[in-house]
Protein backbone atom coordinates (compact mmCIF):
# COMPACT_ATOMS: atom_id res chain seq x y z
CA UNK A 1 0.00 0.00 0.00
CA UNK A 2 2.97 2.55 0.88
CA UNK A 3 4.51 1.61 -2.72
CA UNK A 4 0.75 2.52 -4.33
CA UNK A 5 0.46 5.50 -2.29
CA UNK A 6 4.00 6.98 -3.19
CA UNK A 7 3.22 6.17 -6.58
CA UNK A 8 0.09 8.28 -6.88
CA UNK A 9 1.41 11.02 -5.28
CA UNK A 10 4.14 10.95 -7.61
CA UNK A 11 1.51 10.53 -10.67
CA UNK A 12 -0.56 13.91 -9.32
CA UNK A 13 3.01 15.56 -8.88
CA UNK A 14 3.70 14.94 -12.75
CA UNK A 15 0.29 15.90 -13.92
CA UNK A 16 0.71 19.06 -12.29
CA UNK A 17 4.12 19.67 -13.89
CA UNK A 18 2.78 18.74 -17.30
CA UNK A 19 -0.30 21.49 -16.94
CA UNK A 20 2.70 24.15 -16.11
CA UNK A 21 4.65 23.35 -18.46
CA UNK A 22 2.33 23.39 -20.84
CA UNK A 23 0.92 26.80 -20.43
CA UNK A 24 4.49 27.96 -20.22
CA UNK A 25 5.29 26.39 -23.50
CA UNK A 26 2.04 27.77 -24.78
CA UNK A 27 2.39 31.70 -23.42
CA UNK A 28 6.23 31.42 -24.84
CA UNK A 29 5.38 29.79 -28.76
CA UNK A 30 3.02 32.74 -29.15
CA UNK A 31 1.25 32.92 -32.10
CA UNK A 32 3.95 31.27 -34.18
CA UNK A 33 1.78 28.81 -37.30
CA UNK A 34 3.64 26.01 -36.65
CA UNK A 35 2.49 23.54 -33.72
CA UNK A 36 4.62 22.95 -30.73
CA UNK A 37 5.54 19.48 -30.69
CA UNK A 38 4.17 16.21 -28.29
CA UNK A 39 6.76 16.36 -25.07
CA UNK A 40 7.10 13.42 -23.61
CA UNK A 41 4.12 12.39 -21.45
CA UNK A 42 3.92 11.09 -17.69
CA UNK A 43 3.55 7.86 -18.64
CA UNK A 44 6.57 7.68 -20.68
CA UNK A 45 8.96 8.41 -18.18
CA UNK A 46 7.29 6.44 -15.82
CA UNK A 47 8.16 3.84 -18.35
CA UNK A 48 11.73 5.16 -18.58
CA UNK A 49 12.02 5.01 -14.41
CA UNK A 50 12.90 9.08 -14.69
CA UNK A 51 9.94 10.39 -13.16
CA UNK A 52 11.36 12.23 -10.32
CA UNK A 53 14.46 13.74 -11.97
CA UNK A 54 12.81 14.51 -15.06
CA UNK A 55 9.56 15.78 -13.28
CA UNK A 56 11.86 18.23 -11.69
CA UNK A 57 13.31 19.26 -14.69
CA UNK A 58 10.29 19.64 -16.88
CA UNK A 59 8.98 23.14 -15.58
CA UNK A 60 12.30 24.90 -16.77
CA UNK A 61 15.36 23.06 -17.94
CA UNK A 62 13.99 21.59 -20.93
CA UNK A 63 12.74 24.40 -21.98
CA UNK A 64 14.77 26.11 -24.06
CA UNK A 65 16.14 30.18 -24.59
CA UNK A 66 15.79 31.85 -27.18
CA UNK A 67 19.09 32.69 -29.04
CA UNK A 68 20.97 35.23 -28.02
CA UNK A 69 23.07 35.74 -31.23
CA UNK A 70 20.29 36.16 -33.63
CA UNK A 71 16.61 36.55 -31.76
CA UNK A 72 15.45 33.30 -33.52
CA UNK A 73 12.42 31.77 -32.81
CA UNK A 74 13.38 29.29 -29.94
CA UNK A 75 13.11 25.34 -30.07
CA UNK A 76 11.46 23.12 -28.31
CA UNK A 77 12.88 19.57 -27.76
CA UNK A 78 11.95 16.43 -25.65
CA UNK A 79 14.11 14.10 -24.50
CA UNK A 80 15.32 11.72 -28.08
CA UNK A 81 14.29 14.44 -29.47
CA UNK A 82 17.28 16.06 -32.42
CA UNK A 83 18.00 19.68 -32.96
CA UNK A 84 17.71 20.64 -36.31
CA UNK A 85 17.94 24.01 -35.77
CA UNK A 86 20.74 26.18 -35.39
CA UNK A 87 20.14 27.47 -32.46
CA UNK A 88 20.92 26.25 -29.11
CA UNK A 89 19.01 24.54 -26.69
CA UNK A 90 20.05 25.74 -23.13
CA UNK A 91 19.98 24.69 -20.11
CA UNK A 92 19.24 27.26 -16.80
CA UNK A 93 19.51 26.70 -13.19
CA UNK A 94 21.23 27.71 -9.81
CA UNK A 95 22.29 25.03 -7.66
CA UNK A 96 25.35 26.10 -6.29
CA UNK A 97 25.57 24.35 -3.21
CA UNK A 98 28.89 23.09 -3.81
CA UNK A 99 32.09 23.60 -6.30
CA UNK A 100 30.71 20.11 -7.81
CA UNK A 101 26.87 21.30 -8.52
CA UNK A 102 25.66 20.96 -11.92
CA UNK A 103 23.12 22.08 -14.02
CA UNK A 104 22.50 18.73 -15.96
CA UNK A 105 23.64 15.41 -13.69
CA UNK A 106 23.82 12.16 -15.80
CA UNK A 107 24.18 8.35 -14.21
CA UNK A 108 24.55 5.31 -16.23
CA UNK A 109 24.42 2.34 -13.70
CA UNK A 110 25.20 -0.05 -16.23
CA UNK A 111 28.70 -2.08 -15.61
CA UNK A 112 30.42 -0.25 -18.34
CA UNK A 113 29.43 2.88 -20.96
CA UNK A 114 29.59 6.35 -20.15
CA UNK A 115 27.43 8.42 -18.01
CA UNK A 116 27.54 11.30 -20.65
CA UNK A 117 28.87 10.95 -24.27
CA UNK A 118 29.38 14.47 -27.11
CA UNK A 119 29.65 14.51 -30.17
CA UNK A 120 30.30 17.21 -32.79
CA UNK A 121 32.17 18.36 -35.78
CA UNK A 122 34.21 20.45 -34.23
CA UNK A 123 34.57 19.47 -30.36
CA UNK A 124 32.68 16.27 -28.84
CA UNK A 125 32.64 18.22 -25.35
CA UNK A 126 33.11 21.97 -25.11
CA UNK A 127 33.49 23.22 -21.58
CA UNK A 128 33.74 26.73 -19.95
CA UNK A 129 34.30 28.24 -16.59
CA UNK A 130 34.96 32.00 -15.42
CA UNK A 131 36.44 31.27 -12.39
CA UNK A 132 36.58 27.37 -11.93
CA UNK A 133 37.80 24.65 -14.08
CA UNK A 134 36.37 23.92 -17.82
CA UNK A 135 36.31 20.61 -18.05
CA UNK A 136 36.90 18.44 -14.70
CA UNK A 137 37.21 14.63 -14.75
CA UNK A 138 37.36 12.45 -11.57
CA UNK A 139 37.59 9.02 -11.28
CA UNK A 140 37.82 6.52 -8.33
CA UNK A 141 38.85 3.36 -9.36
CA UNK A 142 38.33 -0.06 -7.52
CA UNK A 143 41.39 -2.27 -5.97
CA UNK A 144 42.68 -4.12 -9.07
CA UNK A 145 41.27 -1.68 -11.00
CA UNK A 146 43.06 1.20 -12.84
CA UNK A 147 40.96 4.48 -13.97
CA UNK A 148 41.60 7.68 -15.54
CA UNK A 149 40.18 10.94 -14.52
CA UNK A 150 40.69 12.85 -18.08
CA UNK A 151 41.56 11.20 -21.29
CA UNK A 152 41.94 11.49 -24.60
CA UNK A 153 41.97 9.08 -27.40
CA UNK A 154 42.67 9.39 -31.37
CA UNK A 155 41.33 6.30 -32.93
CA UNK A 156 42.42 7.28 -36.91
CA UNK A 157 46.25 6.21 -37.03
CA UNK A 158 46.45 7.98 -40.72
CA UNK A 159 45.47 11.79 -38.80
CA UNK A 160 48.50 13.35 -39.04
CA UNK A 161 49.00 15.77 -36.08
CA UNK A 162 45.93 15.05 -34.01
CA UNK A 163 46.57 15.74 -30.21
CA UNK A 164 44.65 13.10 -27.28
CA UNK A 165 44.88 15.66 -24.52
CA UNK A 166 45.78 19.12 -25.25
CA UNK A 167 45.94 22.27 -22.75
CA UNK A 168 46.95 25.91 -23.39
CA UNK A 169 48.09 28.68 -21.70
CA UNK A 170 48.21 32.21 -22.68
CA UNK A 171 49.55 34.04 -20.24
CA UNK A 172 52.68 34.24 -17.97
CA UNK A 173 53.32 32.03 -15.11
CA UNK A 174 49.84 30.06 -16.84
CA UNK A 175 50.29 26.23 -17.14
CA UNK A 176 48.78 24.17 -20.84
CA UNK A 177 49.13 21.01 -18.91
CA UNK A 178 49.93 19.89 -15.52
CA UNK A 179 50.16 16.46 -13.62
CA UNK A 180 50.53 16.43 -10.14
CA UNK A 181 51.19 12.99 -7.70
CA UNK A 182 51.69 12.44 -3.87
CA UNK A 183 53.09 8.78 -4.53
CA UNK A 184 53.08 7.92 -8.50
CA UNK A 185 54.73 9.91 -11.31
CA UNK A 186 53.64 12.93 -11.58
CA UNK A 187 53.60 12.89 -15.57
CA UNK A 188 54.13 9.49 -17.42
CA UNK A 189 54.75 9.59 -21.40
CA UNK A 190 55.39 6.84 -23.99
CA UNK A 191 55.64 7.14 -27.44
CA UNK A 192 56.43 4.80 -30.93
CA UNK A 193 58.04 7.86 -32.42
CA UNK A 194 59.39 10.07 -29.30
CA UNK A 195 58.50 9.43 -25.96
CA UNK A 196 58.37 13.23 -25.05
CA UNK A 197 59.05 16.26 -27.71
CA UNK A 198 60.31 19.64 -26.42
CA UNK A 199 60.34 22.58 -28.37
CA UNK A 200 57.94 23.48 -31.46
CA UNK A 201 59.94 26.63 -33.06
CA UNK A 202 62.17 29.52 -32.88
CA UNK A 203 63.17 30.05 -29.50
CA UNK A 204 66.54 31.33 -27.87
CA UNK A 205 68.88 30.21 -24.98
CA UNK A 206 67.03 30.98 -21.59
CA UNK A 207 70.45 32.00 -20.21
CA UNK A 208 69.47 35.92 -21.75
CA UNK A 209 65.99 36.03 -22.18
CA UNK A 210 65.10 38.08 -18.77
CA UNK A 211 62.01 36.02 -17.73
CA UNK A 212 61.36 35.06 -14.63
CA UNK A 213 62.56 31.09 -14.18
CA UNK A 214 62.53 28.51 -11.79
CA UNK A 215 64.44 25.83 -10.59
CA UNK A 216 63.74 22.64 -11.92
CA UNK A 217 62.51 24.50 -15.53
CA UNK A 218 63.81 22.65 -18.62
CA UNK A 219 63.77 24.08 -21.66
CA UNK A 220 64.49 23.82 -25.10
CA UNK A 221 66.82 25.87 -27.12
CA UNK A 222 65.59 25.75 -31.17
CA UNK A 223 67.26 26.99 -34.20
CA UNK A 224 67.71 26.54 -37.67
CA UNK A 225 68.77 22.78 -37.40
CA UNK A 226 69.20 22.18 -34.17
CA UNK A 227 68.67 22.36 -30.91
CA UNK A 228 69.93 22.93 -26.96
CA UNK A 229 68.81 21.46 -23.57
CA UNK A 230 68.86 23.47 -20.65
CA UNK A 231 68.08 23.27 -17.05
CA UNK A 232 67.70 25.84 -14.34
CA UNK A 233 69.51 25.46 -11.09
CA UNK A 234 68.55 28.49 -9.10
CA UNK A 235 65.71 30.48 -9.78
CA UNK A 236 65.72 34.23 -11.01
CA UNK A 237 65.56 36.67 -14.27
CA UNK A 238 67.29 34.57 -15.99
CA UNK A 239 68.43 32.34 -13.44
CA UNK A 240 71.14 30.33 -13.52
CA UNK A 241 71.27 27.80 -16.34
CA UNK A 242 73.35 25.02 -17.13
CA UNK A 243 73.29 23.31 -20.97
CA UNK A 244 72.82 19.41 -20.93
CA UNK A 245 73.01 19.18 -24.94
CA UNK A 246 73.27 20.50 -28.23
CA UNK A 247 75.13 20.10 -30.92
CA UNK A 248 78.67 21.60 -29.64
CA UNK A 249 78.39 19.53 -26.32
CA UNK A 250 80.33 15.62 -25.93
CA UNK A 251 77.11 14.09 -24.24
CA UNK A 252 76.97 11.99 -21.82
CA UNK A 253 80.18 9.40 -20.56
CA UNK A 254 79.98 5.72 -21.11
CA UNK A 255 82.93 3.80 -19.28
CA UNK A 256 83.86 0.21 -20.89
CA UNK A 257 83.45 -2.16 -18.46
CA UNK A 258 87.24 -3.12 -19.29
CA UNK A 259 89.95 -1.03 -21.58
CA UNK A 260 90.19 -2.26 -25.13
CA UNK A 261 93.05 -1.81 -27.39
CA UNK A 262 92.14 -0.54 -30.27
CA UNK A 263 95.48 0.18 -31.83
CA UNK A 264 99.26 -1.38 -31.47
CA UNK A 265 102.41 -0.44 -33.97
CA UNK A 266 103.98 -3.10 -32.87
CA UNK A 267 104.50 -6.14 -35.35
CA UNK A 268 103.48 -9.77 -34.25
CA UNK A 269 101.22 -7.61 -31.19
CA UNK A 270 97.19 -7.83 -30.83
CA UNK A 271 94.84 -6.77 -32.29
CA UNK A 272 96.06 -7.73 -35.64
CA UNK A 273 94.50 -4.45 -37.40
CA UNK A 274 95.55 -1.26 -38.70
CA UNK A 275 99.41 -0.28 -39.86
CA UNK A 276 101.80 -2.69 -38.27
CA UNK A 277 104.75 -0.05 -38.31
CA UNK A 278 106.55 2.66 -36.03
CA UNK A 279 105.13 6.15 -36.61
CA UNK A 280 107.84 8.16 -37.84
CA UNK A 281 108.31 11.96 -36.65
CA UNK A 282 106.29 14.67 -37.91
CA UNK A 283 103.72 12.15 -39.74
CA UNK A 284 100.17 10.92 -38.85
CA UNK A 285 98.70 8.14 -38.36
CA UNK A 286 95.00 7.34 -37.98
CA UNK A 287 93.28 4.93 -35.41
CA UNK A 288 89.49 3.74 -35.61
CA UNK A 289 87.91 3.34 -32.11
CA UNK A 290 85.35 1.40 -33.12
CA UNK A 291 87.91 -1.25 -34.10
CA UNK A 292 88.30 -5.33 -31.59
CA UNK A 293 84.71 -5.24 -30.72
CA UNK A 294 85.34 -2.07 -28.49
CA UNK A 295 81.50 -1.21 -28.18
CA UNK A 296 82.66 2.48 -29.24
CA UNK A 297 79.82 3.44 -31.78
CA UNK A 298 80.75 5.20 -34.88
CA UNK A 299 78.48 8.35 -33.92
CA UNK A 300 80.71 8.95 -30.88
CA UNK A 301 81.50 12.56 -30.27
CA UNK A 302 85.01 11.64 -28.13
CA UNK A 303 86.69 9.23 -26.28
CA UNK A 304 88.42 8.28 -23.14
CA UNK A 305 91.84 6.92 -24.21
CA UNK A 306 95.82 5.54 -22.32
CA UNK A 307 98.23 6.64 -25.00
CA UNK A 308 101.47 4.76 -24.77
CA UNK A 309 104.85 5.30 -26.38
CA UNK A 310 106.98 2.44 -26.59
CA UNK A 311 110.73 1.66 -28.48
CA UNK A 312 111.28 5.48 -29.16
CA UNK A 313 114.54 6.35 -30.89
CA UNK A 314 115.04 9.24 -28.26
CA UNK A 315 113.40 12.25 -26.39
CA UNK A 316 110.21 13.21 -27.98
CA UNK A 317 106.46 13.32 -27.42
CA UNK A 318 103.37 12.04 -28.97
CA UNK A 319 100.12 14.25 -29.86
CA UNK A 320 96.44 13.00 -30.32
CA UNK A 321 93.49 15.01 -31.83
CA UNK A 322 90.57 14.42 -34.06
CA UNK A 323 90.84 13.04 -37.41
CA UNK A 324 90.39 15.39 -40.03
CA UNK A 325 91.40 18.51 -37.52
CA UNK A 326 94.64 20.19 -38.16
CA UNK A 327 97.60 19.76 -35.64
CA UNK A 328 98.05 22.55 -33.49
CA UNK A 329 101.41 21.59 -31.76
CA UNK A 330 100.76 20.38 -29.08
CA UNK A 331 101.29 16.45 -26.96
CA UNK A 332 99.55 14.57 -24.77
CA UNK A 333 102.53 12.28 -23.64
CA UNK A 334 106.33 13.23 -23.35
CA UNK A 335 110.11 11.40 -22.98
CA UNK A 336 113.38 11.93 -22.44
CA UNK A 337 115.27 9.62 -23.82
CA UNK A 338 115.53 6.95 -26.14
CA UNK A 339 113.51 3.37 -24.87
CA UNK A 340 111.54 4.93 -22.28
CA UNK A 341 108.26 2.92 -22.39
CA UNK A 342 105.69 6.10 -20.98
CA UNK A 343 101.59 6.32 -21.00
CA UNK A 344 99.65 9.17 -20.22
CA UNK A 345 95.42 9.45 -20.58
CA UNK A 346 93.47 11.60 -22.60
CA UNK A 347 90.40 12.40 -23.89
CA UNK A 348 90.07 13.62 -27.44
CA UNK A 349 87.43 14.66 -29.72
CA UNK A 350 86.33 11.74 -31.96
CA UNK A 351 86.40 12.85 -36.35
CA UNK A 352 84.28 11.04 -38.66
CA UNK A 353 83.18 7.55 -37.32
CA UNK A 354 85.06 7.45 -34.31
CA UNK A 355 88.61 8.41 -35.59
CA UNK A 356 91.41 10.10 -34.09
CA UNK A 357 94.79 11.08 -35.61
CA UNK A 358 98.37 10.53 -33.08
CA UNK A 359 101.14 12.49 -34.19
CA UNK A 360 105.23 11.63 -33.29
CA UNK A 361 107.46 14.77 -32.79
CA UNK A 362 110.89 15.36 -31.83
CA UNK A 363 112.17 11.30 -31.66
CA UNK A 364 112.81 9.94 -35.38
CA UNK A 365 110.56 6.96 -34.89
CA UNK A 366 108.29 5.14 -31.91
CA UNK A 367 105.66 2.51 -31.28
CA UNK A 368 102.40 3.71 -29.84
CA UNK A 369 99.35 2.03 -28.52
CA UNK A 370 96.09 3.47 -27.75
CA UNK A 371 93.82 1.66 -25.26
CA UNK A 372 89.75 3.03 -25.19
CA UNK A 373 88.34 2.99 -21.38
CA UNK A 374 85.33 5.13 -22.29
CA UNK A 375 83.43 7.58 -24.97
CA UNK A 376 81.11 10.07 -25.33
CA UNK A 377 78.12 10.49 -27.23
Amino acid sequence: MTGTRELDRLRERLDRLEAENEALRNELHGDAAEPLPALTSRRQWLARGAAVAVGAATGAALLPRRSEAGGATPVYMGMDNVNLSPVTTRLDASVGDNVLSSVFYAVNGAAVGAGLHGYGPSYGVLGFSDRGTGVWGKASGAVGDSAVGVGGYIDNPASAGSVGVQGVASGLNQIGVKGESTQGWGAWFTGGQADVSLGNGPRGAPTSDMTMHSLGDVVAQIASGSSTLWYCVTSGAPGKWRRLAGPSTAGAITLLPSPVRVYDSRAGQLPAIGLKTPLLTDLDRVVDCTLASSGVPADALGVLINLTAVGQSGGGWLSVRANGVAYANTSNVNWTAAGQTTANAATVSCGTGATITVRLGGATSSNVIVDVVGYLR
